[in-house]
C-alpha cells in the first residue's frame, strides 16, 4: 500500500496534513497496455477496398449509407496477435474519431501497426500517427 499526504490550505494561514491509503484496482495488467499505432481512415468503395467492398473479414455486412455509425475498424495483419477479430478496442488522440471501436476488417498486406477506422465517403478523412490504442475492459 502506498502512503499520500495531502496539504489542505485552511484559511490561508494553517495547514493541515492527512494521510489517504491508496490502493490498486487494476483487475488484470492487460488493461493498461496502450499500443502506439498508426490510424487511418477508410470508405467502402471498390477504389479503396477492392471487389468485396460491402463486406468485412469477418463476413459482416456493412450498412453502406451510414458506415460510421457501426463504429468498426480493421487492424493490420501484425497488430491480429494482438487485437483478434471482435474485440473491442480505445481509440484515444484522434479527436474526431476517439471512443470504442469493434475490430470486424483487416487492411492490405502491406500496412505494419495500422489501424483503419470504418467511415462513409463524405465523412471526415485523416492519418494520425503514434496514436494510443487500448484493448477494451470487455475484450477479455
Amino acid at each position: 500500500m502506498k502512503y499520500l499526504k495531502v496539504f489542505l490550505l485552511l484559511n490561508l494561514w494553517a495547514v493541515e496534513t492527512h494521510e489517504v491509503t491508496i490502493t490498486p484496482t487494476l483487475k488484470s495488467p492487460l488493461m493498461e497496455l496502450s499500443y502506439s499505432v498508426t490510424i487511418t481512415t477508410y470508405a467502402p468503395t471498390k477504389k479503396q477496398c477492392g471487389k468485396s467492398f460491402a463486406k468485412t473479414a469477418d463476413g459482416s455486412k456493412i450498412n453502406m449509407k451510414h458506415p460510421a455509425k457501426h463504429r468498426w475498424c480493421a487492424v493490420s495483419r501484425d497488430l491480429e496477435k494482438i487485437f483478434k477479430l471482435g474485440d473491442t478496442i480505445r481509440v484515444t488522440g484522434t479527436w474526431v474519431y476517439d471512443g470504442l471501436w469493434v475490430v470486424h476488417d483487416r487492411t492490405s498486406k502491406r500496412l505494419k501497426s495500422t489501424i483503419d477506422l470504418l467511415v462513409g465517403v463524405n465523412d471526415y478523412q485523416d492519418k494520425w500517427i503514434k496514436i494510443g490504442v487500448k484493448r477494451a475492459i470487455n475484450s477479455f
